[in-house]
């Protein structure tokens, strides 16, 4: 079987992680939404409940959050809003569970990094 990636935006009460799971099940392939979450502390040392504060904290999600983050943290001779951290260590989660093979990933920008 050829290598699949969904990648499904979603709005709330679209019903769209019904419709996810759904294709999921069918295709046989993993199923990631707040999942992800998991992955993304794991592999970036990031806390868990910082990353869900992270996604819940604006109603237009992390993307919306990055574009209108402002720079707090320094790292060296750089500014990097805590936003932007947070995306990039979801990118890097989404990069490597694709690499791994078919994935259904729901929400999260996930579409902007594959």
């Amino acid at each position: 079987m050829e290598k699949i990636i969904i990648t499904v935006g979603w709005w709330f009460g679209s019903r769209g992680r019904e419709i996810e799971k759904k294709i999921a099940q069918k295709l046989r392939i993993p199923y990631y939404d707040k999942k992800l979450l998991v992955v993304v502390a794991k592999e970036s040392g990031l806390a868990l409940n910082f990353l869900q504060d992270m996604d819940e904290k604006h109603p237009y999600s992390l993307l919306h959050s990055l574009c209108l983050g402002q720079p707090n943290l320094e790292m060296g001779n750089c500014s990097i809003s805590v936003e932007r951290m947070t995306f990039r260590a979801q990118q890097e989660a989404v990069l490597h569970i694709t690499s791994q093979g078919s994935r259904v990933i729901v929400g999260r920008a996930a579409g902007f990094r594959v």
